[in-house]
């Protein structure tokens, strides 16, 4: 996700706001509890 940020301009930047969304979320999700993306994790959550 960095070496995109890196690559875009301001203008690619403004049209790829969802995106970058997205993936802040997937990283929030995989650092509460990896079972939500990852069906066949048999850690714990890292609130546990």
């Amino acid at each position: 996700m960095k070496m995109m940020l890196e690559k875009t301009d301001d203008a690619e930047f403004n049209t790829s706001k969802i995106q970058i969304l997205s993936e802040l979320t997937k990283l929030r999700q995989l650092c509460c509890d990896p079972s939500i993306l990852f069906d066949k994790y048999k850690g714990e959550s890292a609130k546990v």
